[in-house]
């Protein structure tokens, strides 16, 4: 009787909390092939767009129809569409190891680009490099 008891309690808070946090009714990435939409500010302009991957340089993102590489230096600040507010790149400074990883899981590529489909992403675009963090 004591077991199944124990049991029963364990079922009940196993299943409650399954049902808090993020879900994928709430979080469009979660949806679609797309990365999460961001909010990126240099020194120069804004940029809202996709997070398309992140790199050790920066990050690349679609944005007004230009797949364009923002280096972290040049980011003031930044948003992340759904996202904590801690997951954020900001002060020119590269984010850290672990807001770097969130950020890349919720990117539209993930396992990062290899050179030859950004090549084709690109030529697909009719661009010949990624462009700049400049208007």
């Amino acid at each position: 009787m004591r077991k199944g008891f124990f049991a029963v309690i364990a079922l009940t808070f196993f299943l409650n909390g399954c049902r808090y946090g993020m879900s994928v009714d709430s979080f469009p990435p979660a949806r679609t092939p797309r990365g999460v939409t961001t909010s990126i500010t240099t020194s120069n302009a804004r940029f809202s767009g996709e997070l398309i991957e992140m790199r050790d340089s920066g990050v690349v993102i679609l944005a007004e129809k230009t797949f364009r590489l923002i280096p972290y230096g040049a980011i003031v600040a930044s948003r992340f569409e759904g996202m904590k507010g801690s997951d954020k790149i900001s002060d020119r400074r590269p984010p850290k190891a672990e807001v770097r990883e969130h950020l890349r899981l919720v990117s539209r590529f993930p396992q990062g680009l290899t050179p030859q489909l950004l090549r084709r992403l690109l030529d697909a675009n009719r661009q010949a490099d990624l462009a700049g963090e400049a208007l």
